[in-house]
């Protein structure tokens, strides 16, 4: 409650709440509690948000990142593509170190395979893979050998795919054939990375898979590899490379134009005329305007040549005969 110069009191809404009743009359009461009432039930004001200068009316959805399934060999049957994506999977997962050695023995069986892009590396693991799945399963994920202790596509041991780390540890789960190749490229991750060679001594990949030992089947393999596309350099990557400090500097071709020799056809000796000619074992020749140079040319039966390209040359000026270079110093 406050007070107006006369001294009559004047009520606001947050005075009014804090003045006891006993203090105000019956009227001032019920006014004071309707402005507390109002008070308490008010909402407060409602802020716009702040929007952000950087803020985009709408986010950009990112894009599918597109994978280009390389050539395989599956067999003939259909619905397999599933098993090249597996083993593309496996090599951006748990074997994304493969792609990046280059075995001392890669020539052998790829010998695009140490100047090939990323793609195409890749491509040679996955075919590889599926050449080795040839002799090892003929392409069945639920075959069981060696009486019960290899199984699937590559005919991995249960044991072996638990002492590498791998997601399946039973031969059940190597009969899903997305496991098995994942597994597969795994080891192989591992042993290619510890040998430094695809088959070499029986080393690498041989080291685990036994038609690497057979001559007819590793021959056979090798052929198939180095005839694609990926190893043939037909799908080699389109990435720039520095060009290589052997090659010569390149010519420019002005540079390599032979010189332009005028041809002259001897003329008579014709009388001096007031623009000078040229009287000189080339022929008749008359001056031409002077160069941005300062040094006058001459134009000898059509070809527009300087003193310094004449022989011998001899100016007729006023009835005598001056050298062609004092001739041309008159200009500069």
């Amino acid at each position: 409650m406050a007070h107006e110069a006369g001294g009559a009191p004047i009520f606001t809404r947050e005075g009014a709440c804090g003045i006891s009743r006993h203090m105000l009359p019956r009227t001032l009461v019920m006014v004071a509690t309707l402005l507390c009432a109002s008070v308490a039930t008010a909402e407060p004001m409602m802020m716009p948000p702040k929007l952000s200068v950087h803020a985009v009316d709408t986010s950009p959805r990112p894009q599918a990142r597109r994978m280009k399934i390389p050539k395989a060999r599956w067999g003939t049957a259909g619905g397999r593509t599933n098993w090249s994506v597996a083993a593309l999977a496996a090599l951006r997962g748990p074997a994304a170190n493969l792609p990046e050695i280059v075995p001392t023995d890669i020539s052998t069986w790829c010998p695009t395979y140490e100047t090939a892009g990323r793609d195409q590396r890749e491509a040679f693991w996955v075919g590889l893979v599926s050449t080795l799945a040839k002799h090892e399963s003929t392409y069945r994920p639920a075959v069981v050998g060696g009486g019960g202790r290899w199984y699937g596509l590559l005919q991995i041991l249960p044991s072996t795919a638990r002492a590498y780390g791998c997601q399946a540890r039973s031969g059940e789960a190597l009969k899903n054939p997305a496991l098995n190749l994942s597994c597969g490229l795994r080891i192989m991750a591992r042993t290619v990375a510890r040998d430094g060679v695809v088959s070499q001594n029986m080393r690498g990949v041989a080291a685990d898979w036994g038609p690497f030992h057979s001559r007819t089947k590793r021959e056979d393999m090798i052929a198939w590899t180095r005839s694609q596309p990926f190893c043939t350099g037909l799908a080699r990557s389109l990435r720039p490379v520095p060009r290589p400090d052997a090659w010569s500097k390149p010519v420019v071709m002005a540079e390599a134009r032979p010189p332009i020799v005028p041809r002259v056809v001897p003329a008579k000796a014709s009388v001096p005329t007031t623009r000078s000619p040229i009287l000189s074992s080339m022929g008749h020749a008359e001056p031409v305007l002077p160069n941005p140079d300062g040094v006058i040319t001459y134009n000898v039966n059509g070809a527009i040549l300087r003193p310094s390209q004449m022989s011998a040359p001899v100016i007729a000026t006023s009835g005598s005969l001056l050298p062609a270079a004092e001739h041309g110093a008159r200009f500069e």
